[in-house]
């Protein structure tokens, strides 16, 4: 199952690096006098790359080189920026054969609402405490305003705060990443204006390192699919499903349908988290499918937390085929009262 899983999500995110065939193509150093040296400040010298690539939704290719920035580029919209490669964590702090982007600060903001397309380059954050978000991805603004189409893949981000924010967005596709040593989450997907969502897709990436709070965090956005990830490690959980907003009749409209499977994950305390947010007393979630997954937690593997409405506030719920390693029959899977109606639990294999 995992290998056709695979090879579905490769039809998927095929098409990133034919954008520069039907575009202008402004490269960083030869076109756009950008040092890349990893000493001079380039923020000023790639944003104006960006504002005339984006005129004709051009390519902006990173050659090999360290590019520092000291505030968040903004891009408005459609833009597709390619590097030629990420050297991976070990190469701290000279990059070899590698695009490395190396911010002081936020490093890519994204406010609009049509597509942009990243690939292959590392976003590296000197070690040590930070409050920076590597890429935040958001549409232009207004009540529907969200980001449409989007595709990251083969891009690598570490030492950030917050790794991927992703506000206000639709059919995302994300795939083949490496999230790592990010502080708080590796990725919020947060769907405020947009909490549809619009069938986005994190697929066949690495979140690795100590967050705080979740590798990634889950809060709006339906028909989210989550597949063929690898979690390691994490100071609390690898999927944590926190629904919000809670407004709207019913609330929550859109927010359902997440399913969630062929990942792994290992070495955190819990795998997955599903809590009624607070104050949120009238949220549900519908059609949650956890399927074919390995949890490898420390204390719980799937905890289903307590709500406030009657019966359970998550409803319809599948959890199957997955496999739980170290926990037990009693904490690989865990409901508490009031939290799902409608559960359908079978062929899981506890060791």
């Amino acid at each position: 199952m995992t290998r056709i899983l695979i090879a579905i999500a490769a039809v998927l995110f095929l098409g990133v690096t034919d954008q520069a065939s039907a575009a202008s193509v402004f490269r960083l150093k030869a076109d756009c006098a950008v040092i890349g040296d990893g000493v001079a400040d380039d923020t000023a010298a790639i944003q104006a790359c960006i504002a005339n690539a984006q005129v004709s939704g051009g390519v902006i290719i990173a050659e090999i080189g360290d590019y520092k920035t000291t505030s968040c580029l903004s891009v408005t919209k459609t833009i597709t920026i390619q590097g030629q490669g990420y050297a991976g964590h070990r190469q701290y702090p000279a990059a070899i054969n590698a695009s490395v982007f190396r911010p002081t600060a936020n490093f890519l903001c994204v406010a609009s609402n049509t597509p942009v397309f990243l690939e292959r380059f590392q976003i590296h954050y000197a070690p040590g405490v930070n409050t920076a978000k590597g890429i935040i991805l958001d549409g232009s603004g207004g009540t529907l305003s969200y980001n449409t189409d989007s595709i990251i893949r083969d891009v690598f981000i570490i030492n950030a705060n917050q790794c991927v924010v992703s506000v206000n967005v639709s059919r995302l596709r994300f795939d083949n990443n490496t999230l790592e040593g990010c502080g708080q989450v590796s990725m919020i997907t947060a769907h405020v204006a947009n909490p549809d969502g619009g069938d986005s897709f994190i697929a066949n990436n690495t979140f690795s390192g100590q967050p705080t709070f979740a590798h990634l965090l889950y809060i709006s956005g339906g028909a989210l699919r989550i597949i063929n990830n690898k979690f390691n490690g994490g100071g609390n959980a690898a999927i944590y499903i926190l629904p919000d907003p809670c407004s709207g009749n019913p609330p929550l409209a859109g927010f359902g349908g997440p399913f969630i499977t062929g990942n792994s994950i290992e070495g955190t305390p819990y795998g997955m988290i599903v809590q009624q947010q607070p104050g949120c007393e009238n949220a549900r979630l519908d059609l949650l499918h956890v399927v074919g997954n390995e949890f490898g937690a420390t204390l719980k593997g799937i905890w289903f937390r307590d709500g406030s409405i009657s019966g359970g506030w998550i409803r319809t719920v599948t959890v199957g085929l997955n496999t739980f390693i170290g926990m037990g029959a009693t904490n690989s899977i865990v409901i508490d009262p009031n939290s799902v109606t409608n559960t359908q639990i079978g062929l899981n294999a506890i060791h």
